[in-house]
């Protein structure tokens, strides 16, 4: 029988023979036959040629595989059977390990079980086996139980595919979240490329899948000016736990979101007034002791204690484990909110129009600038900013600044304390606060 180009039409409106069944030959995968019966069943399969016998081997029916998937698939068993591997035989191997792997299951420890073979198997174990100990690793946890465990969790791994994949991918960038939709396009390549290594799946559907939203990082220069400053604080404490506090230790460390967002009770030394942060949470994978100033510990001091473990959580207490706090958006927004009310009740005490009063886009990020901008009108040298904000070691005026975690620390503990006691002026702290510029 010729080859055709089969199309999504042509597939749709091919008529059943009076008896028996007839074969369409695809010319665009060589190979490809869709079998139509008599009785109007169609059935996508692939035919090669191995070891000098002809084979053929099913895909599955239209038009539950559709066309694009069935071309898919046959480029899939055709490439085996290049590198001399039958598919067929491949294909009832699986068959059989996923038979044998669904007598046992896979427990969550946030209580769900999943059979052996499903995508939320393979990723427990994944998190389990190469996740956990990496840095960062709660973060690439939450984003895999928020975006995706919910609705593949119990669906086979093998039967997830580019549309079910594409379909979340686009929809966190139809909600303005591009970056969002980037980080879980690699980690959905990184699971699928290690459940093949696990020989969990033969081929993974994310080949060929780009990034949803590649897009240039610009660098950002955007500082809280003081107003702002005032406002944020103001509006962070009515905010409350766990938000609250959490904006206001963001300010005053300087320190990354994610490092202040996973804190653990370990990590504290308030009689010493110091926070250790441990390598495998720090970008620059290196131990960072970062001082604590006088509000940091009187704030830290005050926070309820949800967690044995975590300063600040936001997931499921007593048995269930427990969770870094997420929600970056949502808070993040109800603090722009009462900025934003607190400035313009100011104006309008004042006498101005406060619809006039805005206040220009900025991140959570953009508090370590701030942070560094402050240090640098108190005059801290630009090294000892440089080592608050745990930056790679770099070459300054000719000399090499090579420091390790204890390097400068009581200049930056004074760099701290300085800053704190600006805030404190600016805030409305102590009335005897006094904020003293540093000479370097």
């Amino acid at each position: 029988m010729a080859r055709k180009n089969l199309t999504v039409a042509s597939v749709e409106r091919v008529r059943p023979p009076k008896s028996g069944r007839v074969e369409m030959l695809d010319a665009i995968v060589p190979g490809l036959a869709l079998r139509v019966t008599s009785k109007g069943g169609k059935t996508w399969a692939v035919r090669y040629r191995i070891d000098g016998k002809q084979r053929r081997m099913t895909l599955g029916p239209f038009p539950r595989i559709e066309l694009d998937r069935a071309r898919e698939k046959a480029r899939d068993a055709l490439e085996l059977v290049d590198k001399g591997i039958d598919p067929a035989e491949e294909l009832k191997v699986a068959k059989e390990r996923q038979t044998a792997q669904r007598r046992a299951s896979v427990t969550d420890p946030e209580g769900d079980a999943y059979e052996a073979g499903t995508f939320g198997a393979v990723v427990l174990q994944f998190i389990k086996r190469v996740q956990s100990d990496k840095r960062r690793g709660w973060e690439f946890e939450r984003i895999v139980r928020r975006e995706i465990l919910p609705d593949w969790g119990h669906r086979p791994i093998t039967e997830i595919t580019k549309r079910d994949i594409n379909t979340v991918l686009d929809g966190l960038v139809d909600a303005g979240k591009p970056a969002a939709a980037n980080r879980l396009h690699a980690i959905i390549r990184r699971i699928f490329n290690w459940a093949i290594g696990r020989g969990e799946i033969l081929n993974s559907p994310c080949v060929g899948l780009e990034a949803p939203a590649p897009a240039a990082k610009k660098s950002r220069d955007r500082v809280l000016s003081d107003d702002e400053i005032r406002a944020m604080w103001e509006a962070s404490g009515k905010m409350g736990w766990p938000f609250g506090q959490f904006f206001r230790l963001l300010l005053l460390t300087g320190q990354r979101r994610e490092e202040v967002a996973g804190m653990e009770r370990s990590e504290l030394n308030l009689d010493e007034a110091k926070w250790t942060i441990p390598a495998e949470r720090v970008k620059m994978d290196r131990e960072h002791d970062v001082p604590l100033s006088a509000t940091a510990i009187e704030i830290l001091d005050d926070l309820p204690e949800f967690d044995k473990k975590l300063v600040f959580t936001s997931g499921p207490r007593g048995k269930k484990k427990a969770n870094p706090i997420s929600g970056w958006s949502r808070s993040k927004r109800r603090l722009d909110e009462l900025m934003l009310e607190i400035l313009r009740k100011e104006a309008e005490d004042r006498g101005d129009d406060p619809e006039n009063i805005e206040i220009a886009n900025w991140r959570l990020h953009d508090l370590r600038r701030t942070f560094a901008t402050g240090l640098a009108k108190l005059n801290v040298p630009l090294h000892i900013t440089s080592a608050a904000l745990n930056h790679a070691p770099s070459t300054l005026m000719g000399v090499t600044a090579i420091y390790n975690r204890h390097a400068y620390f009581e200049e930056r503990r004074h760099a701290h304390d300085a800053w704190d006691a600006y805030l404190r002026q600016l805030t409305g702290g102590k009335p005897d606060d006094k904020v003293v510029a540093l000479h370097g």
